[in-house]
Parts: C-alpha cells; sequence; structure tokens
C-alpha cells in the first residue's frame, strides 16, 4: 500500500473538496499539516491533491468525480518514480530513525532552484513527527518566509508530538476515520472480507486501515490463520520473530501493545494493569522522543506483561 501508487482515494471527499475550494478561490496555503492517526490514508490523500495541482493542464487528468488518479497520466508517474521537477519528497530513509538535517539541506537546495514551467513547486514532507532537532529548527527558517511558488504538505501521526513552532506556522487540518470506514476501506484496497478473513477482535479505536493492511501482510509472511488467533497470541509471534530476525515495522509490535492493554482492561479491568499500560506508554514515548533501542522495552513487555 505504498501510498504514491493508489490511485483510488475513500473518506477524505470532505477535505478534498474543501483544499480545491481554496485553491479556486486563491486561498490555498501555502503551508498545512494534515494531521491523524498513522494509516489512515493521509500520505494517499497528499498524493491525490498533488496529483489534483499537477495534472490540471494535463491529459488524463485527476478524474474529481471518483477521486482517482489516471495511471496514463504523466504527473503521476513522474511523482512516483520521484523524478517530477517540481516535487520534492522527505520521509524517513530506510533504515532510519530519522529525519536528518542532509535531507532538509537538500530541500532548501531545491526550494531555490527556478520551478519548471513557473508553476508551484511542491514539497511533502512525511512523518514529520520524525525530524530531529537540527532538521526542525532548519525547516521553521524556511517556513517563516517561504518563497510564493512552493506549496509545503506535511503529514502528522497525532499520536506523537510534534514542536509547536512548526504547528503555528502552518494551517493543521486534523483528520479522523471511524472504525467502521476502516473496515470498509481495507476491504475495497485489500478484497478480503474483515468478518470472515479476520478475527473480529482485531478491531478496536487503536485500529487504521493502515494497520489492518500490515496485520495481513505479516501474517500472510508468517503463514497465520487471523480467523483463528487473537490479538495476544498475535503479539507473542511477532515479538517472538523480532528477536529471530529484525521486524521491519515497529510501529506494528507498538498498535498490538495498544490493543493488548484496550481488550485486556475492556474485559476485566484492573489497577495493576492500568499501571502497566501507563508504565510502557510512557517508555514508548520517551524511546521515540530520545531515539532510543525498543528492543528493551519490547522484552519487557513481553517478561512483564504477556509472561507475568
Amino acid at each position: 500500500m505504498e501510498p504514491s501508487v493508489q490511485t483510488k482515494l475513500y473518506e477524505y471527499n470532505d477535505l478534498f473538496s474543501l483544499l480545491i475550494r481554496l485553491h479556486n478561490d486563491s486561498r490555498l496555503p501555502n503551508k498545512f499539516i494534515i494531521s491523524g492517526k498513522k494509516g489512515i490514508g493521509k500520505s494517499t490523500f497528499a498524493y491525490h491533491f498533488i496529483n489534483y495541482l499537477f495534472s490540471k493542464d494535463e491529459e488524463n487528468k485527476y478524474d474529481l468525480s471518483n477521486f482517482e488518479i489516471n495511471k496514463d497520466n504523466r504527473s503521476y508517474n513522474l511523482v512516483k518514480k520521484k523524478t517530477h521537477p517540481n516535487f520534492f519528497l522527505i520521509d524517513i530513509g530506510e533504515n532510519k530513525k530519522i529525519i536528518d538535517i542532509s535531507q532538509i539541506r537538500n530541500m532548501l537546495e531545491f526550494s531555490n532552484k527556478s520551478s519548471f514551467n513557473n508553476k508551484n513547486k511542491i514539497i511533502l514532507i512525511d512523518n514529520i513527527e520524525y525530524l530531529n532537532i537540527s532538521s526542525a529548527n532548519a525547516l521553521l527558517k524556511v517556513l517563516e518566509e517561504p518563497n510564493e511558488k512552493i506549496i509545503f504538505i506535511l503529514i502528522h501521526n497525532s499520536e506523537k508530538k510534534i514542536l509547536n513552532t512548526i504547528k503555528s506556522r502552518c494551517i493543521v487540518f486534523n483528520k479522523n476515520i471511524k472504525s467502521d470506514d476502516n473496515i470498509k476501506i481495507f476491504e475495497k484496497v485489500s478484497n478480503k472480507r474483515f468478518n470472515h478473513d479476520i478475527n473480529k477482535e482485531f478491531i478496536n479505536p487503536y485500529m487504521s486501515v493502515g494497520d489492518l493492511y500490515r496485520i495481513t501482510k505479516f501474517s500472510e509472511e508468517n503463514n497465520l490463520n487471523l480467523r483463528d488467533i487473537n490479538p495476544k497470541d498475535f503479539l507473542d509471534i511477532i515479538l517472538d520473530v523480532g528477536n529471530k530476525k529484525p521486524v521491519k515495522d515497529l510501529n506494528l509490535i507498538i498498535r498490538f501493545m495498544q490493543i493488548y492493554f484496550y481488550n485486556t482492561l475492556l474485559k476485566n479491568f484492573s489497577y495493576k494493569l492500568f499501571d502497566q499500560q501507563s508504565y510502557f506508554y510512557q517508555k514508548l514515548n520517551n524511546a521515540s522522543k530520545y531515539n532510543l533501542d525498543l528492543d528493551n522495552v519490547f522484552l519487557e513487555f513481553k517478561n512483564r506483561v504477556l509472561n507475568g
């Protein structure tokens, strides 16, 4: 589910329509944040809106009636390959934990060049919560006085904090998708039936479309049957796999820690488990804030909570 190649968009009609109205009235903010839980399609939305802007005067332009990108559109293919002259992407690099200062410097070099065909340049910064102090401060300087021909779109996981100084320089659009709608979107993009293929215990307020996709991908890679396994046993398997080989998506483990606490407290509340939840949430926050290794946190959770 790479956002740059998703040609269909679901559940963003309201925000898309709002931004189009602002654009048509020449009031579109030149720096804005799309904030919401991880995995609800914020980045996919950004790529769709970017295609709408880039393809307006091109063949096979964006299909607004169906909120769909035409695969034959020139800008779509250039953005997908990261070769569009007016597009620049910043995201966490492979095997990296932060967005570092060198990426911001490369973006500054891009922003100082003239735009192609005198049209707007668009800078997309995904996962802005992973900016370190140096890169965040460098970005702030650009956001204070951006080039009038540049649009900044920042994607934020609302479960993690970002600098208030970055928020204050941007318009923030908050997005939330209900659990039932997440299931509907997941079924459309995966061709799976949730109630038939997945244990219903996997759905709760923490779960997003992206989470459901990552669950099914992990289960396929490890030959797991999601109909017959519960979230606790699934989490136990993820942690065991992580001890033998790197788990690419640490967010999957963190999400299932949240699901475990949610399900268990809902069924049988205890102050001991509530205190454990607070303790491990603080540990996770500190690991994210200070860029610490999560392996010891996961091991402690397994020993103290799952096997305690």
